[in-house]
């Protein structure tokens, strides 16, 4: 299988960017991240189209609720998985999925206007 690209949208940098404030080594926490979604895009569970990723944080405990969650979109036509959402597994946990389709649909629909 050849090696997918990885492409971070403006929606996920504004994620990323906010929770750093909060979570100082959400940067470390996502390297081996990108590495193994460039060799596996279709990791995590699949919700539609979509793949729900669970990234571990160190600075949050360990366990169910502790670390963050990445939604992507793996387009394999073009070799792409693109980074829609981050947010904690927490945030995650108070939406519906009818809410997180919503949100995940705007972020797409943002990112095309631009």
């Amino acid at each position: 299988m050849d090696r997918y690209q990885v492409r971070v949208t403006k929606s996920f940098v504004r994620d990323l960017k906010q929770l750093r404030k909060r979570y100082k080594k959400l940067k470390e926490d996502l390297e081996p991240i990108w590495e193994s979604l460039a060799e596996h895009p279709n990791q995590g569970d699949s919700v539609g189209k979509f793949r729900k990723v669970d990234v571990p944080s160190q600075d949050m405990q360990s366990g169910g609720s502790g670390g963050f969650r990445m939604w992507t979109l793996p387009k394999p036509e073009d070799q792409i998985v693109y980074t829609l959402w981050l947010l904690t597994k927490k945030d995650d946990a108070r939406l519906n999925h009818s809410q997180r389709l919503d949100e995940i649909k705007s972020r797409i629909k943002t990112e095309l206007q631009s």
